[in-house]
């Protein structure tokens, strides 16, 4: 009880060094405690902060261009796992893009194992972006002659897509493709906007082309067109705009659509230009009810080919033969519209290169781009 009582008359001196206040029996114990969870606190801060992805740091910009920003080494995907959940981290294996020399390995830059992923070649210069969600769209590139790694697109430091109504949504890179000296590449996702951009290259300035739903560049019989749309279940919708690309401009053309009882199909582009469009209802399975022709020019028209009054009974595919240059309906039975005698008649000899649907070009498999790039061999694609 003296001891205690000395204690508490040495804690209440005004002048008490702190030394004395933690050496005290009363202090010892709490202030102990209290240390060990400030170093606790301070090593996991040091931990965290030294696993954070690449864009969170702060590279130094030795580009002169304030669009750009020098990677100083690997750089690592901010990408979440989207067959989860936009807002976890992806945990799968990845694709590791390295380069070997007489110093040793280098990673440039990996990519989760997931369909979409992009790299292509411009000259010495590779561009590539991961297709998984995140809420900070980057492009990068990577100069082969002089080793410089760069993030050549950044969607939060240009300020895209960060409205009230946007803010911390996720989004993927679409597409990517070079055409001329020009890099195009489409931002999209799940029911947001995106959107499609130009770099020029070498210069890298940004041109952002048009917003809209997953809008992407596609060639179609030897003319250029953004393509955009959404859909889930069955609604969807897809538009069509006519692409100058000298100029950048572009016109709209026309649209198909689903509605979970209707619809309407692209089928193909006939040999004079025009758009085939087939027009179907849902009952009983799909009961195709007329056929159109659109004409790509601005402003668009259309040509009735085979009116409702005309069309057959139970037809459930439509086609197209370049090759005959003929319709080609199918269901209870086979029948031909042909575009030189504007006749339809009843056959059952069908040409053999009909195709139903426009055909894309899909994604590719990062080592399938890999392998066509056909980069020197110190260059390497392993998957870990």
């Amino acid at each position: 009880m003296e001891q205690e009582t000395k204690g508490n008359q040495d804690l209440q001196q005004p002048n008490q060094p702190f030394l004395k206040i933690f050496t005290s029996r009363r202090w010892f114990w709490p202030c102990l405690v209290l240390l060990v969870l400030v170093v606790i606190s301070l090593s996991g801060y040091a931990g965290w902060k030294n696993t954070q992805p690449e864009s969170a740091q702060t590279p130094t910009n030795t580009s002169g261009l304030p669009e750009l920003r020098v990677v100083d080494r690997a750089i690592q995907t901010t990408a979440s796992n989207s067959t989860t959940s936009p807002t976890q981290s992806y945990q799968g294996m990845h694709w590791y893009l390295e380069r070997t020399s007489k110093t040793g390995k280098e990673t440039i830059f990996f990519y989760p194992d997931i369909e979409g992923n992009h790299l292509i070649q411009w000259g010495d210069t590779l561009f590539f972006a991961h297709g998984d969600y995140t809420d900070n769209v980057q492009v990068y590139s990577y100069n082969m002659t002089t080793g410089i790694k760069k993030i050549v697109y950044d969607q939060k430091a240009r300020g895209d897509f960060l409205t009230e109504n946007t803010r911390g949504e996720q989004r993927y890179v679409d597409s990517m493709k070079v055409i001329g000296n020009t890099l195009y590449f489409s931002t999209g996702g799940y029911l947001v906007e995106g959107a499609l951009f130009s770099i020029t290259l070498p210069s890298q300035d940004i041109i952002k082309i048009k917003e809209g739903p997953n809008p992407s560049l596609v060639e179609m019989d030897g003319k250029y067109w953004i393509r955009e749309g959404e859909g889930d279940a069955c609604w969807g919708f897809s538009d069509y705009y006519l692409f100058d690309l000298s100029t950048k401009k572009f016109d709209y053309i026309f649209g198909v659509s689903s509605d979970c009882g209707t619809g309407s199909d692209l089928i193909a582009i006939d040999k004079r230009g025009r758009m085939l469009v087939a027009y179907y209802e849902e009952k009983d399975g799909v009961q195709y009810k007329y056929v159109e022709a659109v004409l790509p020019i601005v402003p668009s028209s259309t040509e009735m080919l085979i009116p409702k009054e005309k069309m057959p009974q139970g037809v459930d595919s439509v086609g197209y033969s370049k090759g005959s240059d003929q319709l080609v309906l199918t269901g209870e039975a086979s029948y031909i519209y042909d575009f030189a005698s504007k006749s339809l008649y009843e056959s059952k000899n069908i040409p053999g290169d009909v195709k139903d649907r426009i055909e894309y070009e899909g994604y590719k498999k990062i080592e399938d781009q890999f392998r066509e790039l056909g980069l020197p061999p110190e260059y390497s694609l392993e998957l870990r």
